[in-house]
């Protein structure tokens, strides 16, 4: 397993552990204010959102975390890099 140096303190609330491979490419963590937009008060974990013609599944919620340099990073929703590209 490689060591990788954390990026920023944004931290996770709630997740769902998942295994290697396709299941990786295709998870998504949501932030606060997209888990309850999309949401509201159920808990989103397992289930599956569709961005653009993208199925991901719902393997986390990032803690809250506000606003910084005028971007509300509470209502990101955070997709690996991989499946990025494609969107």
């Amino acid at each position: 397993m490689r060591n990788y140096r954390p990026e920023s303190t944004n931290q996770v609330r709630h997740s769902k552990l998942f295994k290697k491979g396709l299941h990786r490419a295709i998870s998504v963590v949501l932030g606060s204010k997209a888990r309850v937009e999309l949401f509201g008060t159920e808990n989103p974990l397992g289930a599956v959102i569709q961005i653009s013609n993208n199925r991901f599944r719902v393997i986390g919620v990032m803690a809250s975390k506000g606003q910084t340099l005028g971007l509300d990073l509470d209502d990101t929703v955070y997709i690996p890099t991989a499946r990025a590209g494609i969107i």
